[in-house]
């Protein structure tokens, strides 16, 4: 089971017209970028009502599954239709993905030559 980092919510135009939500998230242990889309049209839209109306706070979700992308980008994208589990709340978005990097930062410094050289603090 795979946990995304909920880091960035936008407003942008929605091709069934009017505006749509698009999220972009991280895999906490593979660190790699997706994006979700979240339209007021859909049905979705109350899976995601927590989330979407506190965009200043930084949410952990699992329970999302990846599906291909036939929009403009080809990479995979997180199915919006799941709903998402929240596992973590935090009070600020931009302080979770402070630590989430800094966690990142470490591991890598760790697993590197010059790092096991070293006790970290």
């Amino acid at each position: 089971m795979s946990y995304y980092a909920i880091v960035k919510q936008e407003l942008a135009p929605s091709k069934n017209g009017g505006e749509m939500i698009t999220m972009t998230l991280y895999d906490i242990e593979s660190r790699e970028e997706f994006r979700t889309y979240i339209d007021p049209n859909m049905e979705n839209f109350d899976h995601w009502i927590e989330i979407i109306t506190n965009p200043e706070k930084g949410y952990i979700v699992t329970g999302l599954k990846k599906k291909p992308n036939y929009g403009r980008y080809k990479h995979e994208i997180l199915n919006a239709d799941c709903e998402p589990i929240v596992v973590k709340r935090v009070k600020d978005v931009k302080e979770m993905e402070r630590r989430m990097r800094e966690n990142w930062a470490r591991e890598d410094f760790e697993k590197s030559g010059f790092g096991r050289l070293y006790d970290v603090e």
